[in-house]
Protein backbone atom coordinates (compact mmCIF):
# COMPACT_ATOMS: atom_id res chain seq x y z
CA UNK A 1 0.00 0.00 0.00
CA UNK A 2 1.36 3.41 -0.89
CA UNK A 3 2.12 5.93 1.85
CA UNK A 4 -0.82 8.14 2.79
CA UNK A 5 0.03 11.44 4.41
CA UNK A 6 -2.16 12.64 7.25
CA UNK A 7 -5.25 14.65 6.31
CA UNK A 8 -5.92 15.81 9.86
CA UNK A 9 -6.45 19.44 10.70
CA UNK A 10 -4.86 20.86 13.88
CA UNK A 11 -7.22 20.95 16.85
CA UNK A 12 -8.62 24.41 17.41
CA UNK A 13 -6.47 26.44 19.78
CA UNK A 14 -3.62 23.95 20.08
CA UNK A 15 -0.12 25.38 19.97
CA UNK A 16 3.10 23.81 18.75
CA UNK A 17 4.76 21.75 21.48
CA UNK A 18 7.23 18.91 21.42
CA UNK A 19 6.39 15.30 22.30
CA UNK A 20 9.23 13.26 23.79
CA UNK A 21 9.99 9.71 22.71
CA UNK A 22 9.51 6.96 25.27
CA UNK A 23 7.07 6.97 28.17
CA UNK A 24 4.74 9.93 28.68
CA UNK A 25 4.62 11.35 32.21
CA UNK A 26 1.29 11.13 34.02
CA UNK A 27 -0.30 11.85 37.37
CA UNK A 28 -3.06 9.62 38.72
CA UNK A 29 -5.75 11.02 41.02
CA UNK A 30 -7.39 8.09 42.82
CA UNK A 31 -11.12 8.03 43.51
CA UNK A 32 -10.58 6.87 47.09
CA UNK A 33 -9.09 10.30 47.85
CA UNK A 34 -12.29 12.03 46.73
CA UNK A 35 -14.87 10.01 48.67
CA UNK A 36 -14.62 6.74 46.75
CA UNK A 37 -15.90 8.15 43.47
CA UNK A 38 -16.06 6.35 40.14
CA UNK A 39 -15.00 7.98 36.87
CA UNK A 40 -15.66 6.59 33.41
CA UNK A 41 -16.60 9.14 30.75
CA UNK A 42 -14.83 12.44 31.25
CA UNK A 43 -15.19 15.92 29.74
CA UNK A 44 -13.57 19.34 30.05
CA UNK A 45 -15.13 22.83 30.12
CA UNK A 46 -12.16 25.07 29.22
CA UNK A 47 -13.60 28.45 30.20
CA UNK A 48 -13.54 27.49 33.89
CA UNK A 49 -11.05 24.57 33.71
CA UNK A 50 -13.78 22.22 34.95
CA UNK A 51 -13.35 18.45 34.59
CA UNK A 52 -16.62 16.47 34.67
CA UNK A 53 -16.95 12.70 35.20
CA UNK A 54 -19.95 10.39 35.41
CA UNK A 55 -20.50 8.01 38.32
CA UNK A 56 -23.01 5.34 37.33
CA UNK A 57 -23.32 3.49 40.69
CA UNK A 58 -23.80 6.73 42.66
CA UNK A 59 -26.25 8.29 40.15
CA UNK A 60 -24.11 11.43 40.11
CA UNK A 61 -21.69 13.37 38.01
CA UNK A 62 -18.64 14.83 39.72
CA UNK A 63 -16.94 18.14 38.96
CA UNK A 64 -13.34 19.18 39.55
CA UNK A 65 -11.13 22.17 38.80
CA UNK A 66 -7.79 21.47 37.15
CA UNK A 67 -5.08 23.87 38.31
CA UNK A 68 -3.23 25.87 35.59
CA UNK A 69 -0.23 23.55 35.71
CA UNK A 70 -2.34 20.40 35.53
CA UNK A 71 -0.81 19.07 38.74
CA UNK A 72 -3.81 19.32 41.08
CA UNK A 73 -7.41 18.21 40.68
CA UNK A 74 -9.72 19.92 43.16
CA UNK A 75 -13.20 18.50 43.69
CA UNK A 76 -15.86 21.21 43.48
CA UNK A 77 -19.19 19.44 43.58
CA UNK A 78 -21.63 16.68 42.66
CA UNK A 79 -24.73 16.86 40.48
CA UNK A 80 -27.36 14.28 41.50
CA UNK A 81 -28.91 12.53 38.50
CA UNK A 82 -32.43 11.06 38.14
CA UNK A 83 -30.89 8.02 36.41
CA UNK A 84 -27.64 6.03 36.14
CA UNK A 85 -25.41 8.36 34.07
CA UNK A 86 -23.64 6.39 31.34
CA UNK A 87 -22.15 9.17 29.19
CA UNK A 88 -21.86 12.94 29.02
CA UNK A 89 -20.63 15.74 26.76
CA UNK A 90 -19.92 19.45 27.22
CA UNK A 91 -21.84 21.76 24.92
CA UNK A 92 -19.26 23.54 22.69
CA UNK A 93 -18.85 27.16 23.74
CA UNK A 94 -21.78 27.08 26.17
CA UNK A 95 -21.92 26.52 29.96
CA UNK A 96 -23.85 23.24 29.74
CA UNK A 97 -23.11 19.56 30.20
CA UNK A 98 -25.52 17.05 28.66
CA UNK A 99 -25.72 13.67 30.36
CA UNK A 100 -27.50 10.53 29.18
CA UNK A 101 -28.31 7.49 31.25
CA UNK A 102 -30.96 4.96 32.15
CA UNK A 103 -33.48 4.58 34.92
CA UNK A 104 -33.86 1.33 36.84
CA UNK A 105 -35.44 -0.84 34.16
CA UNK A 106 -33.39 0.61 31.32
CA UNK A 107 -35.50 3.48 29.97
CA UNK A 108 -33.24 6.27 28.71
CA UNK A 109 -33.10 9.91 29.75
CA UNK A 110 -31.15 13.03 28.78
CA UNK A 111 -30.45 15.78 31.33
CA UNK A 112 -28.93 19.25 30.80
CA UNK A 113 -27.03 20.85 33.71
CA UNK A 114 -25.41 24.27 33.93
CA UNK A 115 -21.67 24.86 34.26
CA UNK A 116 -21.69 28.67 34.47
CA UNK A 117 -21.20 30.84 37.53
CA UNK A 118 -24.93 31.58 37.81
CA UNK A 119 -26.30 28.16 36.82
CA UNK A 120 -23.65 25.76 38.12
CA UNK A 121 -25.25 22.39 38.81
CA UNK A 122 -28.73 23.59 37.96
CA UNK A 123 -30.82 20.97 36.17
CA UNK A 124 -32.30 22.84 33.24
CA UNK A 125 -33.96 20.29 30.94
CA UNK A 126 -34.90 16.62 30.73
CA UNK A 127 -35.78 14.56 27.65
CA UNK A 128 -36.70 10.86 27.27
CA UNK A 129 -34.36 9.06 24.84
CA UNK A 130 -33.88 5.49 23.59
CA UNK A 131 -33.38 2.44 25.79
CA UNK A 132 -30.15 2.11 27.77
CA UNK A 133 -28.12 4.93 26.14
CA UNK A 134 -24.40 4.25 26.26
CA UNK A 135 -22.75 7.19 24.49
CA UNK A 136 -23.47 10.79 23.46
CA UNK A 137 -21.56 13.14 21.15
CA UNK A 138 -22.40 16.80 20.46
CA UNK A 139 -21.65 18.42 17.11
CA UNK A 140 -18.95 21.11 17.34
CA UNK A 141 -21.35 23.64 15.77
CA UNK A 142 -23.95 22.92 18.48
CA UNK A 143 -26.73 21.90 16.07
CA UNK A 144 -27.33 18.35 17.22
CA UNK A 145 -26.28 15.41 19.35
CA UNK A 146 -26.18 11.71 18.50
CA UNK A 147 -26.85 9.02 21.12
CA UNK A 148 -26.02 5.31 20.84
CA UNK A 149 -28.76 3.40 22.68
CA UNK A 150 -27.57 -0.16 23.00
CA UNK A 151 -30.56 -1.73 24.85
CA UNK A 152 -28.10 -4.29 26.35
CA UNK A 153 -29.90 -7.06 24.41
CA UNK A 154 -32.81 -7.06 26.87
CA UNK A 155 -35.92 -8.53 25.28
CA UNK A 156 -38.19 -5.71 26.47
CA UNK A 157 -35.91 -2.93 25.20
CA UNK A 158 -35.07 -1.83 21.67
CA UNK A 159 -31.78 -0.54 20.24
CA UNK A 160 -31.74 2.82 18.48
CA UNK A 161 -29.57 5.69 17.32
CA UNK A 162 -31.15 8.98 18.44
CA UNK A 163 -30.39 12.35 16.86
CA UNK A 164 -31.24 15.28 19.15
CA UNK A 165 -31.98 18.84 17.97
CA UNK A 166 -29.96 21.32 20.07
CA UNK A 167 -30.57 24.51 18.09
CA UNK A 168 -32.94 26.04 20.64
CA UNK A 169 -30.59 25.16 23.50
CA UNK A 170 -27.76 26.84 21.61
CA UNK A 171 -29.87 29.96 21.02
CA UNK A 172 -31.09 30.04 24.62
CA UNK A 173 -34.73 29.80 23.58
CA UNK A 174 -35.57 26.25 24.65
CA UNK A 175 -34.39 22.76 25.38
CA UNK A 176 -33.32 19.70 23.38
CA UNK A 177 -35.83 17.83 21.20
CA UNK A 178 -35.81 14.49 19.41
CA UNK A 179 -34.86 15.12 15.78
CA UNK A 180 -34.82 11.58 14.37
CA UNK A 181 -34.67 8.04 15.73
CA UNK A 182 -33.03 5.26 13.73
CA UNK A 183 -34.89 2.36 15.35
CA UNK A 184 -34.06 -1.31 15.64
CA UNK A 185 -36.04 -2.28 12.55
CA UNK A 186 -34.04 0.12 10.35
CA UNK A 187 -30.79 -1.03 11.94
CA UNK A 188 -31.75 -4.68 11.46
CA UNK A 189 -32.42 -4.09 7.77
CA UNK A 190 -29.05 -2.39 7.33
CA UNK A 191 -26.93 -4.78 9.39
CA UNK A 192 -28.71 -7.95 8.31
CA UNK A 193 -29.10 -9.34 11.85
CA UNK A 194 -32.06 -9.64 14.24
CA UNK A 195 -32.98 -6.51 16.14
CA UNK A 196 -32.43 -8.13 19.53
CA UNK A 197 -28.67 -8.61 18.90
CA UNK A 198 -27.97 -5.08 17.62
CA UNK A 199 -25.79 -3.03 19.98
CA UNK A 200 -25.10 0.64 19.15
CA UNK A 201 -22.12 1.33 21.42
CA UNK A 202 -20.31 4.62 20.80
CA UNK A 203 -21.01 7.89 18.95
CA UNK A 204 -18.63 10.35 17.28
CA UNK A 205 -18.99 13.48 15.11
CA UNK A 206 -16.49 15.05 12.70
CA UNK A 207 -14.84 18.39 13.57
CA UNK A 208 -16.89 20.18 10.88
CA UNK A 209 -20.16 18.61 12.12
CA UNK A 210 -20.95 17.14 8.68
CA UNK A 211 -20.51 13.44 9.46
CA UNK A 212 -21.54 11.27 12.41
CA UNK A 213 -20.53 7.70 13.20
CA UNK A 214 -21.86 5.04 15.58
CA UNK A 215 -20.11 1.76 16.37
CA UNK A 216 -22.23 -1.38 16.72
CA UNK A 217 -20.06 -3.56 18.92
CA UNK A 218 -21.69 -6.97 18.73
CA UNK A 219 -22.25 -6.51 15.00
CA UNK A 220 -18.63 -5.70 14.00
CA UNK A 221 -19.68 -2.54 12.19
CA UNK A 222 -19.57 1.25 12.21
CA UNK A 223 -22.47 3.17 10.64
CA UNK A 224 -21.79 6.55 9.02
CA UNK A 225 -24.35 9.36 8.58
CA UNK A 226 -24.33 12.50 6.45
CA UNK A 227 -25.29 15.34 8.82
CA UNK A 228 -24.85 18.32 6.48
CA UNK A 229 -28.61 18.98 6.38
CA UNK A 230 -31.26 19.37 9.06
CA UNK A 231 -31.95 15.63 9.20
CA UNK A 232 -29.27 12.91 9.16
CA UNK A 233 -29.02 10.64 6.12
CA UNK A 234 -27.51 7.17 6.03
CA UNK A 235 -24.11 7.21 4.33
CA UNK A 236 -22.35 3.85 4.66
CA UNK A 237 -21.74 0.86 6.91
CA UNK A 238 -18.10 0.00 7.51
CA UNK A 239 -17.90 -3.76 8.04
CA UNK A 240 -15.06 -4.98 10.26
CA UNK A 241 -13.54 -8.45 10.63
CA UNK A 242 -15.58 -10.91 12.69
CA UNK A 243 -14.84 -10.77 16.45
CA UNK A 244 -13.51 -7.18 16.14
CA UNK A 245 -16.24 -5.80 18.41
CA UNK A 246 -15.58 -2.05 17.94
CA UNK A 247 -15.94 0.16 21.00
CA UNK A 248 -14.71 3.77 21.02
CA UNK A 249 -14.41 5.58 17.68
CA UNK A 250 -13.31 9.01 16.49
CA UNK A 251 -13.62 11.14 13.36
CA UNK A 252 -11.02 13.65 12.18
CA UNK A 253 -10.64 15.80 9.08
CA UNK A 254 -12.97 18.19 7.26
CA UNK A 255 -14.75 19.03 3.99
CA UNK A 256 -15.89 15.49 3.21
CA UNK A 257 -12.43 13.97 3.67
CA UNK A 258 -12.25 12.18 7.01
CA UNK A 259 -10.36 9.63 9.05
CA UNK A 260 -12.28 7.10 11.11
CA UNK A 261 -10.31 5.68 14.03
CA UNK A 262 -11.64 2.55 15.73
CA UNK A 263 -10.80 0.75 18.99
CA UNK A 264 -11.43 -2.93 18.20
CA UNK A 265 -11.94 -4.32 21.70
CA UNK A 266 -12.32 -7.90 20.51
CA UNK A 267 -14.48 -10.87 21.43
CA UNK A 268 -14.05 -14.57 22.15
CA UNK A 269 -13.49 -16.66 19.04
CA UNK A 270 -16.05 -19.47 19.11
CA UNK A 271 -16.53 -18.84 22.83
CA UNK A 272 -12.90 -19.61 23.71
CA UNK A 273 -11.67 -16.95 26.14
CA UNK A 274 -8.03 -17.77 25.31
CA UNK A 275 -8.53 -16.92 21.66
CA UNK A 276 -9.90 -13.46 20.97
CA UNK A 277 -10.29 -11.33 17.90
CA UNK A 278 -9.80 -7.58 17.79
CA UNK A 279 -7.41 -6.26 20.44
CA UNK A 280 -6.42 -3.87 17.68
CA UNK A 281 -6.93 -0.38 16.36
CA UNK A 282 -7.74 0.54 12.79
CA UNK A 283 -7.85 3.73 10.72
CA UNK A 284 -10.08 4.15 7.68
CA UNK A 285 -10.36 6.93 5.11
CA UNK A 286 -14.04 7.83 4.69
CA UNK A 287 -16.06 10.51 2.91
CA UNK A 288 -19.25 11.36 1.06
CA UNK A 289 -18.16 10.36 -2.44
CA UNK A 290 -16.00 7.35 -1.68
CA UNK A 291 -16.26 3.98 -0.02
CA UNK A 292 -14.42 3.49 3.25
CA UNK A 293 -10.81 2.49 2.68
CA UNK A 294 -8.70 0.70 5.27
CA UNK A 295 -5.38 2.48 5.80
CA UNK A 296 -4.03 0.37 8.66
CA UNK A 297 -4.98 -2.16 11.30
CA UNK A 298 -2.60 -2.99 14.16
CA UNK A 299 -3.00 -5.94 16.51
CA UNK A 300 -1.65 -4.49 19.76
CA UNK A 301 -0.66 -7.96 21.02
CA UNK A 302 1.79 -8.23 18.14
CA UNK A 303 3.13 -4.68 18.04
CA UNK A 304 3.58 -3.64 21.69
CA UNK A 305 6.87 -4.83 23.22
CA UNK A 306 6.75 -7.54 25.87
CA UNK A 307 3.11 -8.54 25.32
CA UNK A 308 2.10 -12.20 25.07
CA UNK A 309 0.03 -13.04 21.98
CA UNK A 310 -2.82 -14.28 24.20
CA UNK A 311 -2.87 -11.20 26.45
CA UNK A 312 -6.14 -9.26 26.54
CA UNK A 313 -5.50 -5.61 25.67
CA UNK A 314 -9.15 -4.50 25.27
CA UNK A 315 -8.70 -1.19 23.42
CA UNK A 316 -11.54 1.00 24.73
CA UNK A 317 -11.14 4.35 23.01
CA UNK A 318 -9.04 6.20 20.45
CA UNK A 319 -8.30 9.75 19.34
CA UNK A 320 -6.24 12.02 17.12
CA UNK A 321 -4.22 15.03 18.24
CA UNK A 322 -1.77 17.45 16.60
CA UNK A 323 1.47 18.02 18.53
CA UNK A 324 4.18 20.31 17.19
CA UNK A 325 2.69 20.08 13.70
CA UNK A 326 2.75 16.27 13.70
CA UNK A 327 -0.34 14.07 13.80
CA UNK A 328 -0.61 11.56 16.63
CA UNK A 329 -3.07 8.79 17.35
CA UNK A 330 -3.64 7.39 20.82
CA UNK A 331 -5.30 4.24 22.14
CA UNK A 332 -6.73 3.72 25.64
CA UNK A 333 -6.01 0.11 26.66
CA UNK A 334 -8.31 -1.15 29.40
CA UNK A 335 -6.38 -4.29 30.37
CA UNK A 336 -2.96 -2.62 30.35
CA UNK A 337 -3.99 0.47 32.35
CA UNK A 338 -2.17 2.61 29.82
CA UNK A 339 -2.44 4.79 26.71
CA UNK A 340 -0.31 4.06 23.62
CA UNK A 341 0.74 7.03 21.46
CA UNK A 342 1.59 6.72 17.76
CA UNK A 343 3.04 9.03 15.13
CA UNK A 344 0.64 8.78 12.16
CA UNK A 345 2.39 11.12 9.75
CA UNK A 346 2.26 8.06 7.47
CA UNK A 347 -1.23 6.74 8.07
CA UNK A 348 -0.37 3.34 6.64
CA UNK A 349 2.51 2.83 9.05
CA UNK A 350 1.85 4.12 12.60
CA UNK A 351 5.03 4.45 14.68
CA UNK A 352 4.88 3.85 18.44
CA UNK A 353 6.07 6.89 20.41
CA UNK A 354 5.56 5.61 23.92
CA UNK A 355 3.06 4.79 26.68
CA UNK A 356 1.35 6.79 29.38
CA UNK A 357 0.38 5.04 32.63
CA UNK A 358 -3.27 5.32 33.79
CA UNK A 359 -5.38 4.20 36.69
CA UNK A 360 -7.22 0.88 36.38
CA UNK A 361 -9.38 0.35 33.29
CA UNK A 362 -9.21 3.62 31.28
CA UNK A 363 -12.49 4.18 29.45
CA UNK A 364 -13.06 7.80 28.37
CA UNK A 365 -10.87 10.82 27.73
CA UNK A 366 -10.83 14.54 27.08
CA UNK A 367 -8.12 16.99 26.01
CA UNK A 368 -7.26 20.14 27.94
CA UNK A 369 -4.97 22.96 26.89
CA UNK A 370 -3.30 24.79 29.76
CA UNK A 371 -1.18 27.62 28.41
CA UNK A 372 1.36 26.02 26.10
CA UNK A 373 0.77 22.55 27.52
CA UNK A 374 -1.67 19.93 26.30
CA UNK A 375 -3.05 17.35 28.73
CA UNK A 376 -4.81 14.10 27.94
CA UNK A 377 -7.21 13.31 30.78
CA UNK A 378 -8.61 9.79 31.16
CA UNK A 379 -11.47 8.39 33.22
CA UNK A 380 -10.41 5.07 34.73
CA UNK A 381 -13.43 3.12 35.97
CA UNK A 382 -11.79 0.08 37.66
CA UNK A 383 -14.59 -2.48 37.39
CA UNK A 384 -12.90 -4.91 39.78
CA UNK A 385 -14.17 -3.46 43.03
CA UNK A 386 -11.92 -0.40 43.17
CA UNK A 387 -12.99 3.22 43.11
CA UNK A 388 -11.39 4.22 39.84
CA UNK A 389 -9.21 7.23 39.07
CA UNK A 390 -8.67 10.25 36.86
CA UNK A 391 -5.30 10.43 35.09
CA UNK A 392 -3.66 13.54 33.63
CA UNK A 393 -1.01 12.76 30.99
CA UNK A 394 1.45 15.47 29.97
CA UNK A 395 1.63 15.82 26.17
CA UNK A 396 4.35 18.46 26.14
Amino acid sequence: MKHIKSILIPLLGLVAIAAPAGDFSSKIFYGKDYGNIQAEIIQYYPKRRIVIANDDPAKRIHTFVLDPAGKELIKTGDFPMPMHPSSLAVFPGKPYVITVGFKDGGKGMLVVNGLGINNFGQQMYQLPVGDHPDSIAISPDGRFAVIACESEEHGDMRPSIDFIDLRELKAGTGGPKLLKRIDGVMLSNELGVPEKVIEPEFAAISPDSRMAAVSCQENNAVILFDTTGTYPKYQETVKLPVYSEPDGITLAGTNGNYLLGIAEEGGKINGNKKHRGGNAFSIYQVGFRKKARLLCRRDLRKTLPGIKPTKRIDPENVGFITINGKQQFFVLMERLDAVAFYDVTDLTNPRLLGLGKCGARPEGYCIAQLGNRVKLITGDEDEDGGTGAITVIDMK
